[in-house]
């Protein structure tokens, strides 16, 4: 299901897979901060706000909704 991405989001999967079981189309959009290791969490911390605005541009693009991003 991955496409060959290197990226985990154990939550999305889960619902991904109950979308597929149910033939029910599913799209996830999520912001990458971090790489798996002991910085993680700080990574997290330096890099989330920029994640969640690139998320929220790339949903508001998808969506045709441009205009709802604020800059």
């Amino acid at each position: 299901m991955a496409d060959g991405w290197q990226v985990e989001h154990l939550e999305a999967y889960g619902v991904a897979c109950a979308c597929a079981g149910a033939d029910v189309p599913f799209l996830a959009i999520l912001g990458i901060t971090n790489l798996v290791g002991p910085d993680a969490h700080v990574q997290w911390l330096t890099h989330r706000n920029q994640a969640q605005d690139a998320a929220r541009r790339a949903a508001a693009t998808l969506l045709g909704h441009e205009q709802l991003v604020q800059n």
